[in-house]
């Protein structure tokens, strides 16, 4: 069931209403609210009705249109693009543009890919999945253990409120359907989040936008580079990566020691990247243990051979 939303007077037509932190979100770009309005009878404001057949409606995509600012953009390639004459376009004229690091297991053509496109200068970008965001994490640790560290996540299926609840860092949000509104195209910024709307319409560009796979046509003089920088957390372990590298704590690092032993393995048995890691958490806290007992009984026998020397002499 189609809804019409009034947005600064605009007309739009979507599936579902959107959330308090979309609409947020759009007042604080638009300055205007969201309103839902009747499909017999719509107004752009609160006096004036007209029919609703005499209202220009607008796709959910098409709403970008109607605020216009500087044009801006950056472009983002999937695994699969990094060949293409685009790719290559915009790393010999000394552009560094994203590569999506998909969140399912990497293949190996996929890892090919993925580092022949960062050795050229490409900057790794996550992918983020609503269905399973412990996902996500699991994946940026390997990423950065296999030297392609991400600084940004991208998440193909849209807007959902849960994005909320993950640490700070830059989110990409492709709109995938008019069923619900794109993001603003601007550098939208709520709590410690920046959301930034990605699309393969170069046509509906207005704003700052992310472009995927953007044709070998489009001029370069408007190129602009998001804030780069990421947070996660596995098992309570912090995880950043931002422009100055990888920060976290002891046991971060541990794992990331144990992620690239790993890795041989993981490309070599396609094996699910959740299952590595859980089993190489338990096992930090093991080796942890270990070793504890290990310097203890070491700082023990020291203990008694001291004692017996000085009782020899």
């Amino acid at each position: 069931m189609s809804l019409l939303l009034n947005i600064c007077g605009v007309i739009v037509s979507v599936q579902q209403f959107p959330d308090q932190a979309l609409q947020q979100i759009y007042q604080q770009e638009y300055h205007c609210p969201i309103v839902q309005i009747d499909k017999n009878q719509a107004s752009s404001n609160t006096d004036v009705h007209v029919p609703a057949q005499e209202i220009p409606v607008q796709a959910a995509d098409q709403i970008n249109r109607y605020f216009p600012a500087e044009n801006a953009w950056w472009p983002l390639y999937s695994l699969d693009q990094v060949k293409s004459n685009s790719f290559k376009q915009m790393i010999a004229r000394g552009i560094y543009p994203g590569v999506i690091l998909p969140q399912e297991n990497f293949t190996w053509g996929q890892y090919k890919n993925a580092k022949y496109a960062v050795l050229q200068g490409a900057i790794p970008v996550i992918e983020y999945k609503h269905t399973d965001p412990h996902y996500f994490a699991s994946k940026a640790i390997f990423a950065t253990a296999l030297g392609m560290r991400p600084m940004a996540a991208y998440i193909p299926a849209g807007w959902d409120p849960n994005i909320l609840m993950q640490p700070k860092g830059s989110y990409i949000i492709q709109h995938f359907s008019n069923a619900q509104l794109p993001m603003p195209a601007r550098a939208s910024k709520l709590n410690d989040l920046t959301f930034y709307n990605a699309t393969t319409n170069t046509q509906t560009a207005s704003g700052m936008q992310i472009i995927v796979n953007p044709p070998d046509s489009l001029p370069i003089e408007n190129i602009r580079y998001p804030d780069f920088g990421i947070a996660w957390q596995f098992h309570g372990i912090p995880f950043q990566s931002n422009e100055h590298g990888i920060q976290t704590g002891i046991m971060g690092y541990a794992l990331l020691v144990l992620s690239v032993l790993n890795i041989p393995i993981d490309l070599i048995l396609n094996t699910h990247y959740p299952n590595i890691l859980t089993t190489m958490g338990s096992s930090i806290s093991w080796v942890s243990l270990v070793l504890g007992v290990i310097l203890f009984l070491v700082l023990i026998i020291s203990i008694v051979k001291r004692v017996r020397d000085n009782g020899s002499d």
